[in-house]
């Protein structure tokens, strides 16, 4: 959560022109879709590490269970929804 916000008051820093830049926007999109992704293969090692430590069963069928089919069914569109409404 914090990188997030660091990243939010970076952007809320820059002046209009800097935010209207093809590089600072990139940056913007690639920095917010990094820290989604690192903070998802957290929870889902987390919950892997739950799901061996309660059923006794292998990584693999642990990860199979927690990864959904797309980005949308894991919520991640609804994280993107967040980020764009903060800027």
């Amino acid at each position: 959560m914090r990188s997030i916000e660091r990243l939010q008051w970076w952007w809320k820093s820059l002046d209009d022109i800097e935010r209207a830049s093809a590089t600072n926007i990139s940056r913007l999109v690639e920095s917010g879709e990094a820290i989604i992704s690192a903070e998802r293969l957290a929870w889902l090692a987390a919950f892997k590490k739950e799901q061996k430590k309660n059923a006794g069963g292998t990584d693999d069928e642990a990860v199979a269970e927690a990864k959904p089919t797309s980005f949308k069914q894991g919520g991640i569109s609804s994280v993107l929804g967040s980020l764009t409404e903060m800027f």
